[in-house]
């Protein structure tokens, strides 16, 4: 989970969560036929046991240092609100702070929500006592409520009137890779790439045109199936495959009001998604007695989301919930004497540092401000020395390097 760079968990999962009791005391995690429907329950979908404590020691002990925030996804088709602030209430008990609480997953879909209500108006409405007694319970905690990627009559029944703080999209995308081999790559990969914007762009005229512009949206699963099925066998495992999520997850970031991005799956029986793999013969399903003895590895989509989610978890350290990642941007300069007077400006801002001048690179990256670059090195705590070149004629103009000691010298920018 480290290595994943992800610093958001979701609690128990997507599906699951329809069909999931927290106490974890009837049938592994499977809701108890006192309160499930007789039929469909479960559906194998009671994995092995996890209730709140086990999770507090997974996010806690493991993971002190980083600890990942939780977002708990709770069962709203089979159980009550009542009982399910018995579940947050021990979670909070267990350490487990509840600040994100989703409710349910992919619910306009008949198979989820298992015939509790027809359209979003019913559901909507089945969801007023969680929201208040979230409010009630946890005043901070943010909620979220099942919003569609596609369906504009399901979002304006549920989220126009909604007191949650945010809504739920799945952003999963269908790729055409038949015929993809060594020989057609290098022809195919463009426009296969491509289709990371032009989905992304889709997402987002949806998103800005169907959910309210006070909410937030949390991308609570993204991924991509083949146009035929779910496996997508000719890139799977591929560098291709890693860098077309990571465009996905990097273009679902430039949603102004998207607070989270999660990958679908960090490990899992589905080919086409796993961050992580054992290697053969068992790939992302080791069985259960191999805990402890097998070697995971990141797959190619496992490292460029890790490092994507790196690098995001570090512009957060630097700059908190006030620094917005934004993309490049461009503008001319006539004036030369203008442009100059910036720099002498902005040099003097946060003072004039030492460099290392035979110091190993750590990380470099392009900051507006040389207190930006200053407040970057201070957010690692390797990072010893931070050089910000603002030499209006270099080709590396306005970028913040950070490096470990070796020899100091003056900045002669």
């Amino acid at each position: 989970a480290s290595d994943a760079g992800s610093r958001v968990a979701r609690y128990p999962g997507g599906t699951p969560s329809n069909f999931w009791d927290w106490s974890c005391e009837h049938e592994a995690c499977c809701t108890s036929k006192s309160l499930a429907p007789p039929s469909p329950r479960c559906e194998n979908h009671g994995y092995r046991k996890c209730p709140p404590e086990t999770w507090a020691n997974f996010v806690n002990d493991r993971h002190r240092s980083a600890r990942p925030e939780t977002i708990i996804d709770l069962n709203v088709v089979q159980t009550n609100a009542s009982y399910q602030m018995q579940g947050l209430q021990r979670f909070a008990a267990a350490g487990v702070p509840v600040k994100w609480v989703e409710l349910g997953n992919e619910l306009y879909d008949p198979r989820q929500n298992q015939g509790a209500w027809t359209d979003g108006v019913g559901y909507a409405s089945s969801m007023q006592p969680y929201l208040q007694a979230v409010a009630a319970a946890f005043p901070d905690a943010h909620t979220a409520v099942v919003g569609s990627a596609s369906d504009a009559a399901w979002n304006a029944a549920v989220l126009t009137n909604t007191t949650a703080t945010a809504a739920t999209i799945h952003f999963y995308t269908a790729l055409d890779v038949a015929g993809i081999n060594d020989t057609t790559v290098a022809a195919r990969a463009p426009v296969l790439l491509g289709a990371a914007f032009d989905n992304a762009a889709r997402i987002e005229q949806h998103a800005q045109a169907t959910i309210p512009e006070h909410l937030r949206i949390w991308v609570t699963e993204f991924g991509h199936a083949g146009t035929a099925g779910w496996a997508t066998g000719s890139i799977d495992g591929t560098w291709l495959e890693g860098l077309y999520s990571g465009a996905a997850a990097w273009l679902l970031l430039r949603v102004s009001r998207t607070d989270v991005v999660l990958p679908y799956c960090l490990v899992c029986g589905d080919p086409n998604a796993p961050a992580f793999t054992a290697g053969p013969p068992w790939g992302a399903t080791p069985p259960g007695n191999t805990t402890g003895e097998v070697k995971w590895e990141l797959t190619p989509r496992g490292a460029v989301l890790s490092q994507l989610m790196t690098a995001v978890a570090s512009h957060h350290a630097a700059f908190g919930n006030s620094g917005t990642m934004q993309e490049l941007a461009f503008s001319a300069i006539t004036s030369t004497s203008t442009a100059a007077s910036v720099l002498d400006h902005e040099l003097g801002a946060c003072g004039t540092a030492g460099v290392a001048s035979a110091g190993p690179l750590l990380h470099s990256e392009r900051t507006s401000t040389s207190c930006e670059c200053e407040a970057f090195c201070k957010s690692m705590p390797e990072c010893q020395a931070w050089q910000w070149i603002a030499a209006s004629q270099a080709k590396d103009h306005t970028t913040c390097y950070l490096k470990n000691i070796v020899n100091m010298v003056p900045n002669s920018e």
